[in-house]
């Protein structure tokens, strides 16, 4: 026992600056150099290791990557795992762009004419499909389509100007 509050006291200052480093957190850095020396003593209790020192820099290595995982809740890729890198790229700058074109747009829902602020906003705020925007508003499909593309095309022009006030499209 004596040993592993030895080695404690030697090494705990060495895993928090690295967590520390990492996540720019204190509370995060603490929590994750407790689960290292946690699963650390797990695993000395358990059975013998041949080097502590580099056990448990694997282990710290390992929680580290947890936490990565848990916090982003999504599969880590490598670069090298992007067959085509450039059009990854612009897939992800596409959907933050189209993210940032949906806020924007939703300033100037008010200023549509009310059939397209209708289909519009049960499509854009509500999230619904045109199958069901049809269904709710009693109309076919065709009447939503092109309502809604008006309306995307009305938006377009306000996104651009945002001094329009209205006019013939």
């Amino acid at each position: 026992m004596q040993e592993l509050e030895a080695f404690y006291d030697e090494h705990v200052d060495k895993v928090y600056k690295y967590f520390y480093i990492n996540c720019l957190n204190r509370h995060i850095a603490e929590d994750l150099t407790s689960q290292t020396f946690v699963k650390f003593i797990d695993k000395v209790k358990s059975q013998e290791i041949d080097d502590d020192k580099k056990y448990l820099y694997g282990v710290m290595r390992n929680v580290w990557m947890d936490y990565l995982r848990a916090k982003y809740n999504e599969k880590l890729v490598s670069i090298d795992q992007i067959e085509d890198f450039e059009a990854h790229a612009e897939q992800v700058v596409s959907s933050f762009q189209s993210k940032d074109m949906k806020q924007r747009a939703k300033q100037f829902i008010h200023k549509l004419p009310p059939k397209q602020r209708q289909v519009i906003h049960m499509r854009l705020i509500e999230e619904k499909t045109l199958k069901d925007i049809a269904s709710e508003l009693g109309k076919n499909m065709s009447y939503v389509k092109t309502t809604q593309q008006r309306a995307i095309k009305r938006l377009k022009v306000m996104l651009e100007n945002p001094e329009f006030e209205g006019g013939l499209l």
